[in-house]
């Protein structure tokens, strides 16, 4: 049996809601960001080749151990239309 005081349940339901939300919004701009590399691309790769480059760059770029304020480029260059 697990009992949480209304405090904690509250923290854990604010931190839920945190973790729901970045991942919401991480899915959403991995799919941009790779809906965009696919038209605007010069090969023949399809969609579903080209996300999972996204979503590896997306992991690097997180697990990176940077000091605050210092600025480093991901692996994955941006294109722009």
């Amino acid at each position: 049996m697990t009992f949480h005081t209304a405090g904690a349940s509250e923290a854990n339901s604010a931190v839920e809601e945190l973790t729901a939300t970045l991942a919401a919004e991480l899915g959403v701009t991995v799919m941009q960001v790779s809906l965009a590399r696919w038209l605007t691309a010069g090969d023949d790769r399809e969609l579903d080749a080209i996300v999972p480059e996204v979503l590896t760059a997306l992991r690097a770029l997180a697990a990176e151990d940077r000091p605050p304020g210092s600025r480093r480029r991901s692996g994955l260059p941006m294109r722009t239309p």
